[in-house]
């Protein structure tokens, strides 16, 4: 089935945010933030960008809005802009999407969230927007529009003030892409798993953000049609390359069901730079399309490809994971001293089990997931002390089981900053502790 473009004037969007979180110490500021959602908005509007009307635009951005006045206006939008569209002939076919802020998981790891303006400290999950709840919401009412859904946030439990966590940008991919429907979506993300997410410092906008919007404002003389998704993608890391030569991070498309066609090929997003092609004209300027035209043909074989390879790999882990039993180790009982990340000789009994017990599955891999307490941060006068108790944590259990036989590449640690705690001595140690998780 073939997809073609969509008329700018069919198009819709929602812009949703935050650059501040005044209930929510843990999640810092940033005026990157802001900039790159009023950045996207501008383009939104400009005769060089989608060319979108106000009325189909509903710019939700640091709105001081709970979780529910957010649904009820998403849902509200999404209603009222569709009939009028087709009354007026029209009917809306497409819908962009951008979130830029804060991201983050409840604590029991099962729902992601996005965080907004009135996230709580002491309950993130319940006062932000939860994905499923969103997806909830543009599956009933957005069932009939082809869904964009550009993703450019950080995990913030980790409070660093430049990076967002890989694996974690994975799972945002990952619970993204469960809750709303695989036909008609695609999820354009600023990392894959084995990446940091830069915001760079003092800068102006995100680095992920600050790519996109820079290729979208003046094109690319050597991609002779509109954008889409997967174009965009390569354009953009391209850029951040160029940008960010030593801590360069590649975003991904992720379009999983193309039987009726891959929406994240749809050339979606102007591309300015034709303008000055198709007004210079001559022999010059044609050879240079023939160029572009090849080079996007060998492109698309390659990514044809590359999709087929990717759906037999795809295929193959969902068969292993349906027919085995599910399974959960979690390493209980192993508990540090506080601002400390040496092995206490009483917990290394419990590590020599459970090395036995790893050494007895080699198939299985884990999060190592060390968890420190918020007052512990005394080298480093923030969160991002505490993350690196926790780190330490982490690398220490490893190397433990490592050096008991357990595999290295099999242990993946992750440092969660634990806001559990009732206040008590006996609740702060609680928070100083290793699980292991399996990844699935």
């Amino acid at each position: 089935m073939t997809i073609s473009p969509s008329d700018p004037q069919t198009i819709l969007a929602i812009v949703f945010g935050a650059s501040k979180w005044p209930l929510c110490d843990s999640l810092p500021s940033s005026a990157a933030f802001s900039y790159s959602a009023r950045d996207f908005i501008t383009y939104l509007k400009s005769e060089d960008g989608l060319s979108l009307k106000s009325d189909n635009i509903l710019d939700l951005f640091d709105l001081d809005l709970s979780s529910d006045d957010i649904d009820s206006s998403i849902s509200s939008f999404l209603s009222e802009r569709q009939t009028r569209l087709k009354a007026a002939g029209s009917p809306a076919t497409d819908l962009v999407f951008y979130y830029v802020g804060h991201g983050g998981f409840s604590s029991g790891g099962q729902d992601y969230f996005f965080a907004i303006r009135r996230t709580r400290e002491r309950n993130q999950a319940v006062s932000s927007v939860r994905v499923a709840d969103l997806a909830t919401t543009l599956k009933r009412d957005g069932k009939d529009l082809r869904r964009y859904l550009i993703i450019d946030c950080c995990f913030a439990a980790a409070a660093f003030s430049q990076f967002q966590a890989g694996n974690i940008t994975e799972g945002i991919r990952e619970k993204t892409m469960t809750e709303f429907p695989r036909k008609g979506t695609a999820l354009f993300c600023a990392a894959s798993k084995q990446d940091f997410a830069v915001s760079p410092a003092g800068g102006s906008h995100t680095m992920f953000s600050g790519a996109l919007l820079d290729i979208l404002r003046h094109g690319d003389a050597d991609t002779e049609s509109p954008f889409s998704l997967i174009t965009l993608a390569r354009l953009v890391e391209d850029r951040i390359e160029q940008l960010y030569p030593n801590t360069a991070v590649r975003p991904q498309v992720l379009s999983p069901d193309s039987r009726q066609g891959d929406i994240a090929e749809i050339p979606l997003f102007p591309n300015v730079a034709l303008k000055s092609i198709a007004a210079s004209g001559g022999t010059e300027n044609r050879q240079h399309v023939e160029q572009a035209e090849d080079r996007r043909q060998r492109l698309s074989q390659f990514l044809i490809l590359g999709t087929a390879v990717a759906i037999v790999s795809i295929i193959g882990v969902i068969w292993f994971l349906w027919s085995r039993p599910p399974r959960k180790i979690v390493l209980r009982g192993v508990h540090f001293d506080f601002e400390k990340s040496n092995i206490r000789p009483g917990d290394a009994a419990v590590l020599d089990e459970d090395a036995r017990t790893l050494k007895a599955h080699p198939d299985l891999k884990l999060h190592v997931v060390a968890y420190c307490d918020p007052s512990e941060k005394s080298e480093v006068p923030s969160l991002e002390g505490c993350v690196q108790f926790a780190q330490r944590r982490a690398a220490g259990v490893i190397d433990y089981l490592t050096k008991e036989g357990v595999k290295n590449d099999s242990l993946i640690p992750q440092a969660v900053v634990s806001s559990e705690s009732d206040g008590t001595s006996e609740g702060h140690a609680r928070n100083r502790r290793v699980e292991l998780v399996p990844s699935d």
